[in-house]
């Protein structure tokens, strides 16, 4: 697509690499079954547990919700919009080495929504399991992650799969290598959870998130998963994964200053918008710079609460 405007040229290049197929983060392909929606498509999901009367999802707005449901009865999925915050490219550092610059700040867009995604799907599976009452705590006397709470979380979820995830914050992860210390110095823990089924996932990462405070909206850095925090999934019933994950695909924008599309290629699934005039952003050594933000829309809900079982080390 041709276009006479240079930034609407900036935003094509900038989004090229994560567009049409942007990849899944790691953590919610592991528990989660991924799918996409087309523009302006109605999408709907079915809880096929009968005992389930109930699903944990996102609303509109980003907030975890539990939503009544009827089983064996599709009900609308809810799309959220997730937005990065706006980063700034040197107007300098632009014009001098355009190719790098461009390259740094794809890659930072694209891992800031990763991460985003990667945090609800596990603030969704935590309220899932809260809610199905799946929950473990320190044994009394206790001060860490044990194999008995490895042993608790198993036998919770173990009726609805036998290929279990054990998504685990930095401290918790910490303790599981401490195990072969501390409670069993003859067999490796590791080979002994690779025996129950479980695949372990250490998640160290932080996202920046938006905060709001009265008219002022500012980013706080939130870990991913709580270092203290641990979830299982059982993965493998007969639904598959009990998490749905829906990213849709988009149309291209051609208003707002930025570029979305290529002609030719199908609707991307995430948006790079630039703005077409350079600011001056303040810090220690103001500078002049244009602002990128990224852009998508997804949808995340738990058909089985009962599949997935929550650690507390605090």
């Amino acid at each position: 697509m041709f276009h006479d405007d240079k930034t609407l040229e900036m935003a094509r290049t900038f989004g090229q690499p994560i567009d049409p197929e942007a990849n899944i983060p790691e953590v919610v392909s592991l528990v989660a079954e991924v799918d996409y929606a087309e523009p302006n498509e109605h999408d709907y999901y079915f809880d096929v547990l009968a005992e389930t009367k109930e699903v944990v999802t996102m609303d509109s707005t980003g907030q975890i919700v539990m939503q009544a449901v009827t089983p064996d009865t599709e009900s609308a999925l809810a799309f959220s919009d997730l937005a990065t915050k706006e980063y700034y490219v040197k107007l300098a550092k632009l014009a001098a080495n355009p190719e790098a610059v461009i390259a740094r700040k794809r890659k930072t867009i694209a891992r800031a929504l990763n991460r985003e995604e990667a945090y609800r799907v596990v603030s969704v599976i935590d309220t899932a399991a809260t809610n199905a009452g799946n929950t473990v705590t320190l044994a009394s006397g206790t001060t860490k992650f044990t194999f008995g709470n490895v042993l608790e979380m198993v036998a919770q979820v173990k009726d609805y799969g036998k290929k279990l995830v054990l998504i685990a914050g930095t401290t918790v992860d910490n303790d599981i290598d401490g195990m072969e210390y501390s409670e069993n110095k003859y067999h490796s823990i590791r080979e002994q959870l690779t025996a129950l089924g479980i695949e372990i996932k250490r998640v160290p990462f932080s996202v920046s998130r938006a905060a709001q405070s009265g008219a002022t909206s500012t980013f706080i850095s939130t870990e991913v998963v709580t270092k203290t925090k641990a979830y299982l999934v059982a993965t493998d019933s007969e639904i598959g994964k009990p998490v749905l994950f829906v990213r849709r695909r988009l149309n291209a924008i051609n208003l707002l200053g930025g570029l979305i599309t290529v002609d030719g290629e199908e609707a991307p699934e995430r948006l790079v918008i630039v703005n077409a005039n350079p600011r001056t952003v303040p810090g220690d050594a103001a500078y002049l710079g244009v602002g990128v933000i990224g852009y998508e829309q997804i949808a995340v809900v738990c058909r089985n609460q009962y599949a997935c079982s929550y650690f507390n080390r605090a």
